[in-house]
């Protein structure tokens, strides 16, 4: 089979019209494929060894890794400050038992202030997601 080049007109008529595009298709098949050079599989073998690639193959595994990593630091600090706002809630301090006299509070231990704060804070958001949950568009239905 001679190796024949196609002009580029023709090229873009073929790229242009389905008609040509099959009609092309369909002369190729009928005529043969070129034949790979023999020596293809082993040329593609070696570069393929060669330290070009495989340090360009190491670099993207270990972008790929470092992206995760990346992503994986993004992800857990989110988790991480949003279980800080939500149990911060509860240690925060109320300014109205702060400036109470110290001679009406009566002596509260660590853990019943602790108790007491994240009972509060789960009653908050226990009514917040009720108020959530009620507030759809019902107002607007009728």
């Amino acid at each position: 089979m001679e190796k024949k080049q196609l002009p580029l007109d023709e090229l873009t008529k073929i790229a242009a019209d389905d008609y040509a595009a099959y009609a092309f298709a369909a002369r190729l098949e009928q005529e043969g494929l070129m034949e790979a050079p023999k020596n293809l599989k082993e040329s593609i073998l070696l570069q393929s060894q060669s330290p070009v690639v495989s340090a360009e193959h190491t670099l993207y595994k270990t972008s790929k890794k470092l992206t995760l990593f990346y992503y994986s630091l993004k992800v857990s600090f989110a988790v991480l400050s949003a279980l800080f706002f939500l149990f911060a809630g509860g240690f925060v301090l109320d300014l109205t038992k702060a400036s109470a006299p110290s001679s009406q509070r009566t002596e509260i231990t660590w853990a019943q202030q602790l108790s007491e704060q994240s009972k509060n804070a789960g009653e908050k958001i226990r009514t917040f997601s009720e108020n959530l949950i009620t507030l759809e568009v019902f107002d607007y239905d009728k």
